[in-house]
């Protein structure tokens, strides 16, 4: 089973029937499912998430199991709670983002009716749960029968096959306050079978209640490593504590064990998760920085901070010369990420040479770029933040064609100008809303329009 993401070498998880098995006896025991649920999966089959849950889990337990396209769910959000109504669905789940995607629409539909009564469990993983997500969409399909207790936030990854915690059926979204205040979703209990610890990644010691450290699995449900890298497994799956006792999978992600529950806090890796997908900071950078000489190769940036619907993408990187004009440049770097990754950048900001914090062999600390971002403590010389560039803007007044698909954009993107020649990735729209404009357009000017299958908003969830 493949490592999810858009990177360069997918790294194969090895797992056998020994691990499948006790990863969905530990799901059933958790969810309460047996041959009397339903459940319901438009997660791809080629995801962890999508594998297990939507088609093995049915298979393993005898429930009823109901599959939707991905392509369903992305042009119409709402199609999911829709079916949870009509098949009487007991257990479903997705990651954060389509729990936001879900709320917009509702925001959109107000004459939507629906059933969410028979839901026991809605889980949410995949990539990182933000508190807000969580609370917007509980506010808003209350209404409809979703009972506060059905949201069971989890924790899990492909080297243990698909989930390492989950919070109880009944108990619903809990926060605890984390650094700067940021509410932090719990991700509940270890499931049977699999034991967490929070260890200091230098001591291999247990942090202390409360701690943040990386978090360490062991359990029936680890596989045994990566496919034909013997290096890489021994680093990652036979982690051994300061006495002895292992092996564990060290997950390369930050949390905190407080009585019994984790909370997940950020990743020891620089890779980001934003809407489900994985990717490596180092391509997005070399991206910018082959835009224009002034911007040094290895002299940015990027990393993820929490937006309203989930993690975002930011880029902040440093000028090498004056540039009389940064706003055009900055719309060239944001055109060309969003070109080569399907990827909005929530900012691009230039900051002064030399001034961005690096360790003393002279290597970029992302972490610490991403907590000065964060104070607003960058020595910042131009800061893009989205919207239409001043170069799109022409003389000539837009047509009646481009004016109702103007109003679309704006609608869908919510900004309020929309240019000639801008670029919809660019302006801050990504797959999903892609796929919903095109959706819009059809039914506006009642035409087709075809749509490209696989999701970007979908690729790299796990």
């Amino acid at each position: 089973q493949y490592t999810s993401g858009s990177t360069r070498a997918p790294r194969g998880v090895v797992i056998d029937a020994f691990n499948l098995l006790a990863q969905c006896r530990a799901l059933a025991a958790a969810g309460g499912i047996d041959a009397d649920r339903r459940i319901l999966s438009w997660l791809p089959h080629h995801h962890d998430y999508g594998l297990v849950q939507g088609v093995l889990l049915p298979v393993c337990t005898g429930a009823v199991g109901h599959l939707m396209s991905p392509m369903a769910f992305l042009l119409r959000p709402l199609r999911w709670l829709d079916a949870i109504g009509r098949l009487g669905i007991t257990h479903t789940g997705a990651p954060n983002f389509a729990y936001a995607a879900c709320a917009r629409a509702l925001a959109t539909n107000p004459g939507w009716q629906g059933d969410l009564r028979s839901l026991r469990s809605m889980s949410c993983g995949a990539e990182p749960i933000h508190a807000p997500t969580m609370a917007a969409f509980v506010e808003a399909f209350a209404p409809f029968g979703l009972s506060p207790g059905a949201m069971t936030p989890a924790y899990g990854m492909a080297e243990a096959v698909l989930g390492i915690t989950a919070v109880p059926l009944g108990d619903g979204v809990s926060v605890a306050e984390g650094e700067g205040g940021v509410a932090v979703v719990s991700c509940g209990r270890p499931l049977p079978g699999l034991r967490v610890r929070v260890m200091d990644p230098e001591s291999r010691r247990p942090c202390p209640e409360g701690g943040e450290g990386e978090i360490w699995v062991a359990g029936d449900t680890v596989a045994r490593g990566y496919w034909r890298q013997p290096t890489l497994s021994a680093e990652t799956f036979e982690a051994f504590d300061a006495v002895g006792e292992g092996p564990f999978l060290r997950t390369g992600d930050l949390g905190r064990l407080v009585a019994g529950e984790l909370f997940v806090t950020g990743r020891l890796k620089d890779l980001l998760i934003v809407r489900g997908r994985n990717l490596h900071p180092q391509d997005i950078e070399w991206c910018a920085q082959a835009v224009d000489p002034a911007l040094r190769t290895g002299y940015g940036a990027a990393f993820a901070v929490a937006g309203e619907d989930g993690d975002e993408a930011v880029l902040v990187q440093e000028l090498d010369r004056a540039v009389p004009e940064p706003g055009p440049l900055a719309q060239a770097v944001r055109r060309a990420v969003a070109d080569a990754f399907d990827l909005p950048l929530a900012a691009v900001v230039f900051v002064r040479s030399g001034s961005l914090p690096r360790t003393s062999s002279g290597k970029l600390q992302r972490a610490a770029c991403r907590e000065a971002f964060r104070a607003g403590s960058l020595a910042v010389l131009h800061v893009d933040a989205g919207g239409a560039s001043a170069a799109s803007a022409e003389a000539r007044p837009l047509a009646g064609t481009e004016t109702a698909l103007a109003a679309l954009w704006r609608e869908l993107l919510r900004v309020e100008q929309v240019g000639r020649h801008d670029a919809f990735i660019a302006l801050g729209g990504d797959s999903l809303q892609a796929t919903l404009l095109a959706s819009r357009i059809g039914e506006h000017f009642g035409v087709a329009l075809g749509v490209v299958a696989g999701g970007a908003a979908l690729d790299g969830a796990r």
